[in-house]
């Protein structure tokens, strides 16, 4: 017996880390991430230990929701009762229940605010706000940025320091820059970025919303390419009332470049973050390589 209870302790405490772990990696950030784990914790182990002292499936499941929520301490600091089964408390169970009740709010509050981080992050496409807060989770965010409630994240405002004007360039480490970021400058500026990689660097230049015309062409492209370099990827802006997919086509010049160029595909992103890749022949229909 003590060792399946030592077994069940184990698990209730492996669930509590894994839904902080998930917190965390979908962007809840960590005190978010840490009452999301302890709420969830607080529930099963209520659960659990009802369960144990033969509390029917019923009494188990609504005592353990009530206990990991504080609800059920609450009760039981207030009313001297166990909210499920009626049973008077001890007048100790009932002081440790007024100190628990406490410590349950607390992590309910940060499981909150954790997932309200979450999905502001994932809708903010939906979101209105004549003055936004800006959340860290929507900071460097293409799709926040250009609905007005997300703005660059530090990096990717210093990348545009150095891009002030049409026909700048910044000569930048590989894992320093990546596609999204092109995408948030763009949302940001309105203007087109092309970004290409040789070794471990990547050239970013600034365009206009129209294009590079003056900026980028064949033989910038041809000597480019003898140097080593290729095309990793360019960014579109986007216009209201259009459908954000329509600026993930190539026009004929970008067909032209990448030809130019010897290769068989680069990527195209859009001001909301969207990616679909093209060649020398067209638009490509299919996803994945990330150069």
């Amino acid at each position: 017996m003590t060792a399946v209870l030592a077994l069940a302790g184990a698990a209730t405490l492996g669930i509590g880390v894994a839904t902080f772990g998930i917190g965390f990696a979908y962007g809840a950030g960590l005190w978010g991430a840490i009452g999301i784990g302890a709420t969830t914790f607080g529930i099963v182990n209520g659960m659990g230990s009802r369960w144990a002292s033969g509390q029917s499936l019923g009494q188990s499941v609504g005592g353990g929701l009530a206990d990991g929520t504080g609800v059920g301490d609450a009760y039981g600091f207030f009313a001297g009762a166990d909210i499920a089964t009626g049973q008077a408390l001890t007048p100790g169970q009932q002081a440790l229940a007024g100190v628990s009740t406490g410590l349950n709010v607390l992590s309910l509050g940060l499981a909150g605010r954790g997932l309200g981080r979450i999905a502001f992050a994932r809708y903010t496409g939906s979101v209105r706000s004549v003055n936004p807060t800006i959340a860290a989770g929507v900071r460097g965010n293409p799709r926040a940025i250009v609905r007005g409630v997300g703005e660059l994240s530090s990096s990717q405002r210093a990348i545009l320091s150095q891009l002030d004007s049409p026909g700048a360039q910044v000569l930048l480490r590989k894992s320093s820059v990546t596609q999204t970021d092109l995408a948030a400058l763009t949302a940001e500026t309105g203007d087109e970025f092309a970004m290409f990689t040789t070794g471990g660097r990547r050239l970013v230049v600034r365009g206009r919303p129209e294009g590079y015309h003056g900026i980028i062409d064949g033989d910038w492209a041809a000597s480019m390419r003898a140097q080593g370099w290729r095309w990793s990827a360019h960014s579109h802006p986007i216009y209201e009332g259009v459908p954000t997919r329509n600026f993930l086509r190539s026009s004929a010049e970008d067909q032209a470049l990448i030809g130019i160029f010897g290769q068989n595909q680069s990527a195209i992103m859009n001001s909301v973050g969207e990616r679909r890749l093209f060649g020398p022949s067209g638009d490509l229909l299919y996803p994945g390589w990330l150069p």
